[in-house]
């Protein structure tokens, strides 16, 4: 199920969302009628949820004012095992098809990309658990430093969340082009609980237990497909029976959402030649 997270900001209910994927993927969503989330930790960036050390540090001060120092010391732990408990979902937020999203991925006869709006996304999740929704803030070296230390630090959403949640929804500016939305899994319910309880020892205990795994990669959340898709676009590479197969597919695991190939790479017409000046 949705749910609003204090200091994140969600798209507006009807904004447009896209996912680029595999036709393999894609598949499998229909079949398990289900979301795949990654570990945050198996991410191909390094900075994934970092934490700059200018803000841990003031961070770590605002807590000691009113903290016991051996749970300062615990929280600062808990935040790099965390790690393997964070379980995210991207998707493209941008009014039309990407070209640059297709290159990014790779997408070539086998891809495909999901549209949907915010309102149809919040309206789709099954889960039991809560799911997070955000558009991501790209940071650019030191100068936005004071804006995100002070919505760190200042933001009223309970100590566990902030610290666990909070820094997968920022990311460096060089990665501004994804113009990502991001889905976050809340799935350690206990552990929070235990943090938001401020003892010692029940951290400790976490820690020292070495935080077992839950998955290996990520893990499914059921989702209604019927709600989510409103459309899907083949790769502009694509052949033309690649559409027609994907259409098949669609129909036998009983949905009807369109299926359309992409239009990126077709030859202009003559009025689009005349109105562009082009004759």
């Amino acid at each position: 199920m949705y749910e609003e997270l204090d200091g994140i900001n969600p798209p507006n209910d009807k904004d447009i969302l896209w996912r680029y994927t595999n036709f393999e993927v894609f598949v499998n969503l229909l079949d398990t009628e289900a979301l795949y989330f990654t570990r945050a930790d198996k991410f191909e960036d390094p900075y994934e949820g970092f934490i700059p050390q200018s803000i841990m540090d003031a961070y770590k001060q605002s807590l000691e004012r009113v903290t016991p120092a051996e749970f300062v010391e615990a929280i600062m732990k808990w935040h790099e095992a965390s790690r393997k408990y964070v379980m995210c979902n991207c998707w493209h937020q941008n009014v039309v098809e990407s070209m640059a999203m297709w290159e990014k991925y790779h997408m070539r006869n086998s891809g495909v990309a999901i549209k949907t709006t915010m309102e149809k996304m919040k309206n789709s999740l099954l889960s039991q658990y809560s799911i997070y929704i955000g558009q991501i803030e790209y940071i650019y070296g030191n100068t936005d430093d004071d804006q995100y230390m002070q919505n760190f630090l200042q933001s009223d959403i309970p100590l566990a969340k902030k610290l666990t949640y909070f820094p997968y929804f920022r990311k460096r500016k060089e990665y501004e082009h994804e113009q990502e939305v991001r889905l976050i899994v809340d799935i350690d319910p206990f552990v929070r609980d235990a943090l938001n309880n401020q003892t010692v020892e029940n951290v400790d205990s976490f820690l020292k237990t070495g935080l077992p795994d839950i998955c290996d990669i990520g893990m499914l959340f059921n989702i209604d497909v019927r709600t989510l898709i409103d459309e899907v676009i083949v790769s502009p590479y694509a052949k033309d029976w690649i559409t027609e197969t994907l259409r098949s597919v669609v129909q036998k695991f009983g949905f009807n959402f369109q299926v359309s190939p992409s239009t990126l790479l077709d030859d202009p017409t003559s009025d689009e030649l005349i109105n562009d000046g082009g004759l």
